[in-house]
């Protein structure tokens, strides 16, 4: 958890005080090759799925945000055309668990452009795309070793 437990039930607070839908991001924050070992195998797929599943409707959300940035790029030996099948499977897999408690699934990721020749491919957006309710992108690479612009003008 980024930030401490009282600014967390402050911020769900206003949040369902303002009568805004309350969708909170988890992010990928495990060691190189951790959770595309999660993912990769059935069984703990399938815990991961449903531990989410289970903490969104403890808490009462409305969905959650998928953030998995590190699983992909922090993986020994596994090239990206291996990694996809098992992200493509948990997005499918998580949808289903929500969906099925009228719950939503976000997902945020990195950009793919150039006609899907360059970006961040791994995360398939387009065979996440239909199973997901918001498909958040982030697009704000242009400076990243050092302070600058977030993208160009154009």
């Amino acid at each position: 958890m980024l930030g401490s437990a009282s600014n967390l039930q402050a911020v769900v607070a206003a949040t369902r005080a303002a009568g805004l839908p309350l969708i909170p991001g988890i992010f990928d924050s495990t060691g190189a090759g951790v959770m595309s070992g999660i993912l990769g195998d059935p069984v703990t797929r399938a815990a991961h799925v449903k531990n989410i599943v289970d903490l969104v409707m403890a808490k009462g959300y409305d969905g959650i945000d998928i953030d998995y940035e590190v699983f992909a790029f922090d993986h020994p030996g596994e090239p990206w055309p291996a990694i996809t099948p098992k992200w493509v499977a948990f997005v499918n897999e998580l949808s289903a668990g929500l969906h099925a408690k009228g719950k939503l699934l976000s997902i945020t990721v990195p950009p793919v452009w150039n006609n899907g020749l360059s970006g961040y491919t791994v995360y398939a957006q387009d065979q996440i795309a239909p199973v997901i309710d918001r498909l958040r992108l982030m697009v704000y690479d242009w400076s990243i070793s050092a302070p600058g612009p977030i993208s160009p003008m154009t």
